[in-house]
């Protein structure tokens, strides 16, 4: 068995990082874990699976559990992108749950991503409950839309109609790079998007659709795009969309426009839309709405990289008292200054503290969708001077609301 750093026992299992050699045996567990049925070929997602950020867990010389991350950049507040451990592939047998291996992988990974010197750890979860303990807070919510077609019942005056085009997706995402771009610096939560994250997003294989449409494209040259499939025929027909990012209103409700009015279509589902998606004014009908989730779950391991590496809409100054069990260098007093134009400074201090809080509250915090005073009503972070947590609250909340572009 190798030897690493990253190593981690608890009672009844070792997790280590694995060696190329045993990536087959990493996927059949993931597979046997979520369910799915065996295959001998990889999976496609495997083409942006690093092995080398890839641990299990091993009971014996048998492997029980999988967790791996992608080498990802988050976009923050203020837009600029900050290095993040998108943690992935996280799976134990059902017969080795509750022996420890969850919290070995967690360890190991967590002593990796601080070795790179990552500020932030985000994930999906399949189970939110499970990543709270680990530190992880709820940082972005998401919408499950079902929209009646027809037409927009309020269209929106923005002073243009942008022209819409209509292609397959086959002929590539070339000229869309640079609207994701720019609409990701726009959107805390947002993760860039390689050639591979293009490739995943977009994966469209013939015996994947189950009677839908390939996958077509609506763009508005330089400022937005929709992916989407069709299925089916009115009054039973749906158009599903895979992708809607846009750099403006203008953009995104023209893209609208064209998705609630296709030809033999009845309702159109979007299941990741954003907390905030303006359709549903256009709409006039909150109740397109039909379910909200969690979406990314963040993890803060460097405190003053990441608290600096995001701009506030307001100067302030902020005292934290942070405790957290698992990484031992996020836990303690930090003093947040913030100046005048969203700058800030973040140290350690001896001062007495403004609020004390768990690192998964901060985590929920920090893209700015979650705010502290709600997190106060709920009773999980504890004022102690009401002003500045108050400020703080204001400064820290940002629009438009955190949104992660894909999932990972």
């Amino acid at each position: 068995m190798p030897t690493s750093e990253h190593a981690t026992t608890t009672a009844a299992v070792t997790a280590r990082p694995i060696t190329p050699d045993e990536l087959d045996a990493f996927i059949a567990v993931d597979q046997m874990a979520f369910g799915h049925t065996p295959v001998v070929a990889r999976p496609p997602s495997t083409k942006l699976l690093e092995v080398d950020r890839s641990i299990a867990g091993f009971a014996g010389e048998r492997m029980v559990g999988c967790l791996s991350a992608y080498s990802l950049q988050l976009s923050v507040p203020g837009g600029a992108r900050v290095d993040t451990a998108g943690t992935t592939w996280v799976g134990v047998l059902p017969t080795h749950r509750r022996r420890g291996a969850l919290h070995a992988m967690m360890q190991a990974h967590f002593a990796e991503v601080m070795d790179r010197g990552e500020p932030l750890a985000a994930l999906w979860a399949s189970e939110p409950e499970i990543y709270g303990r680990f530190g992880y807070g709820v940082a972005s919510r998401a919408l499950g839309l079902r929209v009646g077609a027809g037409s927009l019942s309020r269209r929106p005056i923005y002073g243009d109609r942008p022209e819409v085009l209509l292609r397959n997706a086959s002929a590539g995402h070339e000229d869309l790079q640079g609207i994701y771009d720019t609409a990701a610096a726009q959107r805390p939560g947002a993760t860039q998007r390689s050639d591979g994250w293009w490739a995943k997003a977009w994966f469209d294989p013939p015996e994947n659709r189950h009677g839908s449409s390939e996958l077509r494209v609506l763009t508005v040259p330089g400022r937005g795009f929709a992916a989407y499939s069709t299925k089916g025929w009115d009054p039973d027909g749906e158009l599903t969309i895979r992708d809607l990012i846009s750099t403006d209103h203008a953009a995104r409700a023209a893209l609208w426009e064209v998705l609630v009015s296709h030809d033999l279509i009845s309702r159109v589902i979007w299941d990741h839309a954003p907390a905030d998606e303006p359709v549903l004014d256009w709409l006039g009908d909150r109740r397109a709405v039909q379910e909200v989730f969690d979406q990314l779950h963040v993890r803060i391991m460097h405190v003053p990289a990441a608290l600096t590496q995001r701009t506030y809409a307001a100067a302030h100054d902020l005292v934290l008292e942070i405790t957290d069990d698992l990484v031992p260098h996020v836990a303690g007093t930090w003093h947040l200054h913030v100046d005048i134009d969203g700058t800030a400074s973040c140290e350690r201090s001896t001062r007495a503290p403004d609020i004390r809080l768990g690192v998964r509250e901060l985590g929920a915090a920090y893209l700015g969708g979650t705010t502290w005073e709600h997190l106060a009503r709920t009773g999980f972070v504890e004022v102690l001077h009401p002003h500045e947590m108050l400020t703080a609250s204001r400064a820290w909340l940002h629009d438009p609301a955190p949104w992660s572009t894909h999932v990972f």
